[in-house]
């Protein structure tokens, strides 16, 4: 909307249809995938790839594994009503345990909020992998 304000009218849609818009799986796919390096705000630390993310993984059939997909789920961003956010979980590169989510907010006035969650270094944090 920045690059090409005027190519989509928010104004003109209407509000029945306002609530089902979903933020694109796509767009955050590409996002997602940036962020594993580019949240990195330290020169030295982005050179050398410390602290590079990496999508967290899933057990599939026979013990199989994959990266996470996106998933749309329900929940209390900042302690108020449950909403739907499109999120998905990271760990370090070539760890287990998980570093952070990143999320996007999918309804209301906050669509297209992006929420980057990160939790201590100091704890670890089970991924889906183990559970």
């Amino acid at each position: 909307n920045k690059i090409y304000p005027d190519l989509f009218e928010k104004k003109s849609f209407p509000s029945s249809l306002k609530e089902h818009i979903r933020y694109p799986m796509d767009i955050f796919n590409i996002q997602s995938t940036m962020l594993q390096k580019y949240h990195i705000k330290s020169a030295a630390e982005f050179y050398q790839r410390k602290g590079v993310w990496s999508i967290s993984n899933e057990k599939m059939l026979e013990n199989n594994t994959q990266p996470v997909k996106p998933y749309y789920n329900y929940m209390s961003v900042d302690g108020g009503k449950a909403e739907l956010v499109l999120m998905l979980p990271y760990t370090l590169a070539n760890k287990d345990n998980m570093i952070s989510w990143l999320a996007v907010r999918c309804t209301g006035e906050n669509y297209g909020q992006i929420i980057i969650y990160n939790f201590p270094q100091s704890e670890n944090i089970s991924v889906t992998y183990q559970i």
